[in-house]
Parts: C-alpha cells; sequence; structure tokens
C-alpha cells in the first residue's frame, strides 16, 4: 500500500538532508533558559494554614486527596481511546502548518531554492513537510503512544485466543462463531486503530502539500486545505456508516457469519477509502510538481513503487 511506504519515509527522519533540518529548526522560537520559580517561604506557610483551617472545618474536603489519582488513573485507562482524537487534530495542524510554511518560504523568495534539489522538486517538498512534522516534538510522543496501545489490543487479542484455547483443550466449552467474531473484530479494530494513524498523517502531509502547489494566497490555500483535510475524514466515515447502516436494516437479526463479513467489509470500506484519496493525491502532487523523473536517489521516495 502507498500509505504503508510513504509511513516508513515519515518514520525514518533524514538529519543529513538540508531541507529536513531547515524545516525542523526554522521559525521554531529560540528557547531562553528557564529561570527556576520558588515560592516565598511566608507564602507557603500561609497556604499550609489555611488547607488545614479547610480541613478543619470541612473534612469532606480529604476525599479529594482519593480523587486525584482516581482520576488520574482513570484518564490513563482511556488514553488510548483519546489517541484517535488527538491524531486527527494534529492532523489538521499538520496540513495547515505545512501551508504556511510553504507560503513563508515563497514570500522569502527561498521556496525556488528548496526545489532545485537534485533529488526532484517532489522530494524537495516531501523532505519540507517531513522536517515540519518533526518540528514539534509531538510526533514522537504520538508514536508512542499508538504503539502502547498496539501493544495493550494485541496482548488482549492474544489473551482472548488463549482463553478460546484452554476452552478447547479442557472439553468444557465448545467455542463457535461467536467466539471467533470476538477475535475478529479485536483484530479489526486494531487494524483499523493503526491505520487511522498512518493515513491521517499521510493525508495531512499530501494535502499541505497539494493545497500549497496552487497560486493561492496563504489564507485561501489554508483555508483549502482545511476543507479538504476534514472532507477527506469524514468520507470514509460516511461511507462505512451508510453500508453498516442499509446492511443492519436489510438482515433482520444477521448470524454471526454474516455479521463477521459486514464488520469486515465496514472496515475494508473505511481503510480502502483513505488509501485511495492518498494514491489520488500522491499521483495529483507528482503531476503538478512534475517529478516523474527517476532521479529521487536510493533510499528516496522511489522506494515507494508509484508510478
Amino acid at each position: 500500500m502507498l500509505s504503508a511506504g510513504l509511513w516508513r519515509q515519515i518514520a525514518q527522519p533524514d538529519a543529513r538532508n538540508p531541507i529536513f533540518r531547515r524545516a525542523s529548526q526554522t521559525y521554531k522560537p529560540a528557547s531562553a533558559p528557564k529561570r527556576r520559580y520558588s515560592a516565598p517561604r511566608p507564602l507557603l506557610l500561609i497556604v499550609a494554614i489555611a488547607l488545614i483551617i479547610a480541613l478543619a472545618l470541612q473534612p469532606q474536603l480529604l476525599i479529594l486527596l482519593f480523587l486525584i489519582p482516581i482520576v488520574m488513573i482513570m484518564l490513563a485507562v482511556a488514553s488510548p481511546a483519546l489517541v484517535p482524537l488527538f491524531t486527527l487534530i494534529a492532523g489538521m495542524c499538520l496540513a495547515v502548518e505545512i501551508i504556511q510554511g510553504i507560503y513563508r518560504e515563497k514570500r522569502q523568495h527561498t521556496y525556488e531554492l528548496i526545489c532545485s534539489s537534485t533529488l526532484g522538486s517532489l522530494y524537495a517538498n516531501w523532505s519540507f513537510a517531513k522536517g515540519v512534522t518533526y518540528r514539534g516534538g509531538w510526533f514522537a510522543a504520538l508514536r508512542w503512544g499508538s504503539a502502547q496501545s498496539l501493544r495493550i489490543g494485541g496482548v488482549a487479542l492474544g489473551g482472548a485466543l488463549l482463553v478460546i484455547l484452554w476452552l478447547l483443550l479442557s472439553d468444557q466449552a465448545r467455542p463457535g462463531l461467536e467466539q471467533a467474531r470476538m477475535l475478529l473484530l479485536i483484530a479489526l479494530l486494531l487494524l483499523l486503530y493503526y491505520s487511522h494513524l498512518t493515513q491521517t498523517i499521510i493525508l495531512a502531509l499530501t494535502i499541505g502539500l497539494f493545497s500549497s502547489s496552487f497560486d493561492l494566497n496563504s489564507r485561501d490555500a489554508a483555508f483549502v486545505g482545511f476543507c479538504s483535510y476534514i472532507f477527506a475524514q469524514a468520507l470514509p466515515i460516511g461511507l462505512a456508516t451508510l453500508f453498516y447502516v442499509t446492511c443492519s436494516r436489510l438482515l433482520y437479526e444477521p448470524g454471526p457469519l454474516l455479521s463477521m463479513g459486514i464488520e469486515s467489509v465496514t472496515v475494508a470500506i473505511v481503510i480502502l477509502s483513505r488509501e485511495a484519496m492518498v494514491v489520488a493525491l500522491w499521483r495529483g502532487l507528482r503531476a503538478r510538481l512534475d517529478s516523474s523523473r527517476g532521479e529521487l536517489g536510493q533510499g528516496g521516495l522511489a522506494a515507494v513503487g508509484v508510478g
């Protein structure tokens, strides 16, 4: 799949590439040394006395000491479910940031210099977008969070499989299609979870580069990129929802085998429709940047394998 090849390109930062280094470091505000702030001791003493008085007058406030750890644990447990939401927001910001960065280079008359790379205009733009991705430091954290969530899901899938095997070996029960459906559903959710991360980031990069390749002003290009990103995220979900709801209404109480087929096709619609948009955007980007020549170099975008 094209998105998988492009994802491998993004996951490997090239610190030797001057375009990547420029985009990942330029316009990043220099961080001044932080001054350590220490509260005055009289203020700490006043706060401590106020807390003691508050607890003496309202002992039920002690429950906050137990609520805070519970809330932190709940957030940690719910964090895997929040990663897809963070991915959507990060992708939207990334697309707009790429557009603004390229237009900033155009205003400074350095964009033509970037595109004059011997590896080609497409690879130069891709390196710039890749550098923007690594600029804020959030990309590594998002990948780490997704990897941990996938490990948790893999453990859950393995645990469910071991339970079913134990039931088979012990002759205590004979797992049927419902148990197989549960295993398939976990696997489909893990596949959808991973593809959501990779395809969302790839769509953000390609939309950002494609929108900035037109002769528009910065605001119009950012608006086009924003609308295109929202459409690219909503269309697969809309198509999959339409298919699932239609099948659910046409088929009254489908059996486990038919339900597995419907759920598999629903997930496939989401993944394949996103993949189709990635391929279309990539081909359009190649046409816009006139990078059909073969000088992308060893280890470059030619390794993706799309003509």
